[in-house]
């Protein structure tokens, strides 16, 4: 092995030019690959991120409305979907379902991280410019604004969010839709679980930076300030968002937790994020795998073109691999040596690939990738997204780089190296259906164990020309 890979070293260093060719086919293919699966890293991230943080949780508890949406319609949670209360038989249900679910997070509080009974409901944003109704108010406790801060998911760049008064935070695109600056006072409008109606007056206290078109719906206010707008009893939530010390159980601890909701009564339920709307989870790898597809797409035109290059290359060099297999080297041992080449080359783009493409990434980590306010901020999770590698990325790129090589190397060095040796001497490649010319040398060697003179012996005896 070790005198192929000199060999391979010495034939790509004595030709420069065709090595750097090669290589800079390459090293083009590997910095899309890794550039592409970088921005689809922060695309998956940001649109997860704010599906996780704002909507779902890693395990949601929902009411059995919500359960029966489609969990393949985007806007899920976005609906005015939770608890009846229409009798009192309902209103016992409720409350008991209440106390089981309490009585199992409390059982289960050394693998909970964090969790959020949430109440959020569409009002009426009403100010001097017009009337809003695609207002998602969003009521915070101190310990759920925080955990929004922390976790980047809302963003402010004027104000705070609120966590006491009678102060409103909305998106950016509010705020330039209505005309509203920090300060400003504006009605809200709301319907009561009951069907009444009530209106009251917030203070804009905090402007946030645009995310995904939808995030930019929610208008965030202290809890208490939304319970009183709205006439919501105190024990009553929308959804429960529950946060795992391991987000890999969620699945696990949902089934369980569900079994236990409906042992009594399904009034609620409880999903994983995973569960709850494939659409999110789904949708950033459904645009990686396409992103890779089309890479793919662009190697395989590659490949092909390098393929002939390659094939020309070696038809060139027929004399060297005629005088290998003359002094004893076999078939296998040529064509690992014009795969080593390849793939040494490869390799080596690779690195340099890697070496140009991280820095590029990391600057566009730092400031994020501006796409605008337009339909794709729905679908990248906001008007920025922030490229990031990952190792598996990295691997998977070594892999195809892996598969790439050989594809280009394999059929034009097979057939090189199934030609007789006096041809390969005289340089004459004749036409070979490979596949035949492989099934003959298989059979031709099945129980043969050549010695280290086999190649010797066979041109004393006069073989060589039939090798």
């Amino acid at each position: 092995m070790g005198i192929i890979l000199k060999i391979a070293i010495r034939n790509i260093r004595q030709n420069p030019k065709r090595s750097c060719l090669i290589g800079l086919t390459i090293f083009i293919s590997s910095f899309l690959l890794l550039l592409s699966n970088a921005a689809m890293n922060g695309i998956e991230k940001q649109v997860l991120r704010g599906y996780i943080t704002l909507q779902a949780g890693e395990v949601a508890v929902i009411w059995e409305s919500l359960k029966e949406v489609n969990p393949l319609d985007p806007g899920k949670f976005l609906y005015d979907l939770s608890f009846s209360v229409a009798d009192e038989e309902q209103e016992a249900a409720n409350r008991r379902a209440m106390e089981r679910l309490m009585e199992y997070l409390a059982a289960k509080e050394e693998e909970i991280k964090v969790y959020f009974p949430t109440v959020r409901r569409y009002g009426q944003l009403v100010s001097m410019e017009k009337v809003d109704g695609a207002f998602k108010i969003y009521g915070l406790t101190p310990e759920s604004r925080d955990f929004l801060l922390q976790s980047g998911a809302i963003q402010p760049i004027a104000g705070q969010l609120p966590a006491e008064g009678y102060r409103v935070c909305i998106s950016k695109a509010k705020a330039d839709e209505h005309g509203l600056k920090l300060g400003d006072w504006v009605t809200i409008e709301a319907t009561t679980p009951y069907g009444g109606k009530n209106a009251m007056d917030f203070q804009i206290g905090g402007i946030y930076a645009n995310a995904a078109g939808y995030e930019n719906w929610y208008g965030f206010m202290p809890e208490a300030a939304f319970r009183l707008l709205f006439d919501y009893d105190p024990d009553y939530f929308d959804l429960v968002r529950i946060y795992l010390t391991d987000r890999r159980k969620a699945p696990g601890f949902a089934r369980d937790l569900d079994t236990y909701l409906t042992a009594e009564t399904p009034v609620l339920r409880a999903e994983s994020y995973a569960e709850a709307s494939p659409f999110f989870t789904n949708n950033s790898r459904l645009f990686k795998a396409l992103f890779n597809l089309f890479i793919l797409f662009l190697l395989g035109i590659i490949a092909i073109g390098l393929r002939a290059t390659f094939r020309m290359n070696l038809f060139e060099r027929m004399k060297e691999f005629g005088a290998l297999r003359a002094i004893g080297y076999s078939r296998f041992q040529c064509v690992g040596i014009i795969f080593s080449e390849i793939f040494l080359l490869a390799l080596i783009t690779l690195g340099v690939a890697l070496l140009c493409a991280g820095p590029v990434v990391y600057s566009l980590g730092q400031s994020g990738i501006y796409v605008g306010s337009g339909i794709i901020c729905w679908a990248v999770g906001g008007e920025r997204f922030y490229p990031f590698m990952r190792l598996t990325d990295l691997l998977f790129t070594a892999i195809i780089i892996f598969f790439f090589s050989l594809s280009a190397s394999l059929h034009p060095a097979l057939s090189l190296c199934h030609q007789k040796i006096t041809d390969l001497l005289a340089k004459k490649q004749r036409r070979i259906f490979l596949p035949a010319a492989l099934w003959r040398g298989f059979r031709a060697n099945l129980g043969r164990r050549p010695g280290p003179n086999f190649g010797q012996e066979n041109m004393r005896k006069g073989k060589g020309s039939n090798a």
